[in-house]
């Protein structure tokens, strides 16, 4: 009897924590869907240690703030293609067709536990940088696979700064 109360105790506890899981990954998603290019914050970062849900997460996204690679009022750099140089002149850079424009930084694993980083000190200084005194003409956003390092200072004024989606793996 002792047995099968711990193993009932055990199930009706899993059971929970998915659902608790699945729960915070549809509110997430809940939220992406109220989400337009006009109500984007000023800097946003989409990120999830589950490959499957953070891609649907950020296909949604990107959907919700119309996201078009031939719209001029948009600039998508993948940053572990591109040198942080040119993605830099563009964050820092007027809009030129419109009042706003949206720069997209994907897979930023530099704010991940991921051992990859693609920005060196100098140029992780300078993100610090504009992320502490943005433009309030250029929307961020930042997407990420993995984990988001909690103990990078980047991460730290992220957390404080930028609206964020985490899906954690459950």
């Amino acid at each position: 009897l002792v047995n099968q109360v711990k193993f009932i105790t055990l199930v009706v506890g899993f059971l929970l924590w998915e659902n608790f899981c699945y729960n915070r990954t549809m509110i997430a998603m809940e939220t992406i869907e109220k989400l337009s290019k006009e109500k984007l914050p000023m800097i946003t970062v989409l990120a999830g240690e589950d490959l499957g849900q953070y891609s649907q997460a950020k296909e949604k996204f990107l959907k919700q703030i119309g996201f078009d690679p031939s719209d001029l009022t948009y600039s998508y750099f993948d940053m572990s293609e591109t040198s942080y140089q040119d993605a830099e002149m563009d964050l820092e850079s007027l809009p030129f067709f419109a009042d706003e424009k949206i720069v997209i930084f994907d897979n930023f694993a530099d704010i991940t536990t991921d051992k990859k980083t693609f920005l060196n000190n100098n140029e992780l200084k300078r993100f610090e940088a504009y992320l502490g005194n943005p433009l309030s003409s250029t929307k961020l956003v930042i997407c990420a696979s993995g984990k988001l390092d909690g103990k990078r200072r980047l991460v730290k004024l992220l957390k404080r700064d930028a609206q964020l989606f985490e899906d954690r793996k459950s």
